[in-house]
């Protein structure tokens, strides 16, 4: 289905063809299991013109299996949903879809992917999904789809880009790594990673994870801040970020690395300041050997207001449900905005782009989560009976590191809200700093906003300029 549309974007005015359609799902071992879907945006080019020198980027995000509509409709589109800026609007305000000359379309080609049984793909009848529910035959299918989609536009030579958000981050540098290897020799100019998740294990609060707690600081201090419950005088999140960040890395570490042995006037001093940036409390501190998890974090800091905080947005609030009676928790950043994202496919869809009425655009694949193999099969570390020994560590950030030093033109972006507990702005800090990135090839990006960036207005004015940037930057590179 190819439709012709007009777009305002950056005070330009041009021609676009939109086209949504399927390509192949193949596994790793070259088995088609079904359909993924695309929805591509081609801009109109001069007569005689030729696309090579037309970026293009292709965009997913996370789940795993979730479709790609935060992206597409959130923010990165040449439509996208108009969010309210009153963040207590609830999610039956009104989220119309609107024009938006933010988009980073007016400098690239897009192509947002759905994974299969998301979108309008689907799995074959009676296929056996074990092939791509996992995270190198996932990106085997993602790689897959990308080929097969530079082979119909003739595009090979384009620069090429790949965004991915949330475990999207985990899937964008093996994508990367499949079609630079495995027979296809394709090379990627950049890699954009939003809400990146590649240390996610390294950095979990577990109990005795000292890094956990000190790559968690920041957001906390940050979201304090917002709620007006820190003492630290600060202009900005970034700011108050940054000095949690410094705390975190040299006093607090310590204290938390020393653990017993800490005196007692030492851990006060430690727990007297964690109140001043987090709104928590000393006495809390002092209990939990210095620590909070984040979750106990949203649940505790607006504890006097009966409200507990958003776990994709710490922004959001909503009155704390009561477990005693069975209440149950909701996310209040998830139930604010996901039903906006439904409804507003639905209709994209459907009204602006002619797809058939009685196909359902499907948003999440939920089998994909509880059958995921996490395992690498390039991992250095040891598999026993049908997974890995409870040592293992998962090193997602070595598949991009790898990457980075096989294509050494290919730059990297990270872009990180300060209000996401997912995946925080302290876990790129840690990011950066235990895996020797190629500085000049980096680009970093904060946002005041959270997991979902492109959801606040000004956030995702600059997330699409800062893309824009990128993009521009990373063509240049005479490498």
């Amino acid at each position: 289905m190819t439709t012709r549309h007009s777009a305002v974007v950056g005070g330009e005015t041009f021609e676009y063809t939109v086209t949504v359609r399927t390509f192949p799902a193949v596994d790793a071992s070259g088995r088609r299991v079904g359909t993924c879907s695309t929805t591509t945006y081609l801009r109109d080019l001069p007569a005689g013109a030729s696309p090579d020198a037309r970026p293009v980027l292709f965009a997913f995000n996370g789940g795993p299996g979730a479709a790609s509509t935060a992206l597409h409709l959130g923010g990165l589109g040449p439509y996208r949903i108009a969010f309210p800026t009153d963040l207590s609007a609830g999610p039956l305000g009104p989220c119309p879809l609107e024009a938006n000359p933010d988009s980073v379309f007016d400098s690239t080609d897009l192509v947002f992917i759905d994974a299969i049984n998301t979108g309008y793909g689907a799995a074959d009848e009676g296929a056996d999904l074990s092939g791509v529910y996992g995270v190198e035959g996932d990106a085997a299918c993602f790689a897959g789809v990308i080929t097969a989609w530079l082979q119909h536009e003739g595009r090979f030579r384009s620069p090429k880009y790949v965004l991915g958000e949330s475990y999207g981050t985990v899937r964008a540098p093996r994508v990367a790594r499949r079609l630079l290897g495995q027979g296809m020799s394709v090379a990627l100019n950049g890699i954009a990673l939003l809400g990146q998740a590649l240390n996610l294990q390294e950095t979990v609060q577990r109990p005795t994870n000292a890094i956990g707690s000190m790559a968690a600081l920041p957001f906390m201090a940050a979201s304090a801040w917002y709620h007006g419950k820190s003492e630290v005088s600060a202009s900005s999140a970034e700011e108050v970020a940054r000095l949690a960040h410094e705390f975190a890395t040299t006093t607090y570490i310590s204290a938390l690395v020393q653990g017993g042995s800490l005196s007692a006037d030492e851990r006060r001093k430690v727990a007297e300041r964690l109140t001043e940036l987090t709104g928590i409390s000393t006495e809390h501190f002092l209990r939990s050997r210095l620590r909070i998890h984040t979750d106990e974090f949203r649940q505790l800091l607006l504890e006097d207001r009966q409200q507990e905080l958003g776990n994709a947005d710490a922004r959001y609030t909503l009155p704390a449900p009561d477990l005693r009676r069975g209440e149950g928790g909701t996310d209040p950043a998830s139930a604010t905005l996901y039903p906006g994202f439904t409804m507003a496919a639905a209709q994209y869809f459907r009204d602006e782009l002619g797809v058939d009425r009685e196909l359902m655009y499907q948003q999440l694949d939920r089998e994909a989560s509880s059958r995921w193999t996490w395992q690498d099969p390039m991992s250095p570390h040891p598999v026993v009976g049908n997974g890995p020994v409870p040592f293992t560590i998962f090193d997602d950030s070595a598949c991009l590191t790898g990457y980075l030093k096989a294509n050494t033109a290919a730059h990297l972006f990270i872009g990180t809200g300060y209000y996401d507990s997912l995946t925080t702005v302290g876990m790129v800090e840690h990011l950066v700093a235990q895996n020797e990135l190629p500085q000049e090839r980096l680009h970093r990006f904060g946002y005041e906003s959270g997991h979902m960036m492109y959801t606040d207005p000004g956030s995702s004015v600059r997330l699409n300029s800062d893309l824009r940037l990128f993009i521009s930057r990373s063509v240049a590179d005479p490498r």
